[in-house]
Protein backbone atom coordinates (compact mmCIF):
# COMPACT_ATOMS: atom_id res chain seq x y z
CA UNK A 1 0.00 0.00 0.00
CA UNK A 2 1.36 3.16 -0.73
CA UNK A 3 0.52 6.66 0.45
CA UNK A 4 0.32 10.50 -1.34
CA UNK A 5 3.71 11.81 -0.34
CA UNK A 6 3.31 14.43 2.57
CA UNK A 7 0.34 12.21 3.69
CA UNK A 8 0.25 10.27 6.94
CA UNK A 9 -1.11 6.43 7.17
CA UNK A 10 -2.44 6.87 10.00
CA UNK A 11 -4.36 10.43 9.97
CA UNK A 12 -6.40 9.84 13.66
CA UNK A 13 -2.91 9.38 15.23
CA UNK A 14 -3.25 6.08 18.02
CA UNK A 15 -6.58 4.67 19.22
CA UNK A 16 -7.33 6.96 22.83
CA UNK A 17 -7.40 3.14 24.27
CA UNK A 18 -3.91 2.56 23.57
CA UNK A 19 -3.30 5.81 25.21
CA UNK A 20 -5.00 4.98 28.34
CA UNK A 21 -3.33 2.08 28.92
CA UNK A 22 -0.20 2.82 28.56
CA UNK A 23 -0.86 5.66 31.06
CA UNK A 24 -1.95 2.94 33.56
CA UNK A 25 1.46 0.59 32.77
CA UNK A 26 3.64 3.89 33.58
CA UNK A 27 1.97 4.60 36.44
CA UNK A 28 2.36 1.20 37.56
CA UNK A 29 6.20 1.10 36.89
CA UNK A 30 8.05 2.11 40.54
CA UNK A 31 5.53 -1.00 41.75
CA UNK A 32 6.91 -3.11 38.78
CA UNK A 33 10.65 -1.96 39.26
CA UNK A 34 10.31 -3.45 42.99
CA UNK A 35 8.86 -6.94 41.80
CA UNK A 36 11.25 -6.92 39.97
CA UNK A 37 14.43 -6.47 42.57
CA UNK A 38 12.24 -8.82 45.11
CA UNK A 39 12.61 -11.49 42.58
CA UNK A 40 16.34 -10.73 41.64
CA UNK A 41 17.23 -10.38 44.98
CA UNK A 42 15.59 -13.48 46.34
CA UNK A 43 17.58 -16.57 47.18
CA UNK A 44 15.40 -18.94 46.53
CA UNK A 45 13.33 -17.38 43.10
CA UNK A 46 14.53 -19.74 40.35
CA UNK A 47 17.62 -18.76 38.70
CA UNK A 48 15.60 -18.27 35.27
CA UNK A 49 13.65 -15.56 37.25
CA UNK A 50 16.75 -14.17 38.67
CA UNK A 51 17.97 -13.14 35.02
CA UNK A 52 14.96 -12.71 33.42
CA UNK A 53 14.16 -10.05 36.62
CA UNK A 54 17.91 -8.48 36.24
CA UNK A 55 17.42 -8.29 32.29
CA UNK A 56 14.04 -6.43 32.60
CA UNK A 57 15.16 -4.04 35.27
CA UNK A 58 18.86 -3.24 33.18
CA UNK A 59 16.18 -3.03 29.71
CA UNK A 60 14.51 -0.09 32.21
CA UNK A 61 17.25 1.53 33.19
CA UNK A 62 19.80 1.24 30.48
CA UNK A 63 17.19 0.67 27.45
CA UNK A 64 17.47 -2.67 24.87
CA UNK A 65 20.81 -3.77 23.41
CA UNK A 66 21.36 -2.94 20.03
CA UNK A 67 20.75 -6.08 17.81
CA UNK A 68 22.71 -6.73 14.74
CA UNK A 69 20.88 -7.96 11.69
CA UNK A 70 22.69 -10.14 8.79
CA UNK A 71 21.06 -8.89 5.64
CA UNK A 72 21.68 -10.75 2.57
CA UNK A 73 20.40 -10.15 -0.73
CA UNK A 74 18.54 -13.36 -3.11
CA UNK A 75 19.84 -14.00 -6.53
CA UNK A 76 17.14 -14.14 -8.44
Amino acid sequence: MSFQKGRSGNPGGRPKALRGVEEFARGQTVDALKTLETIHKNPKAPPSACVAAANALLDCGWGKARQALAVWKSHR
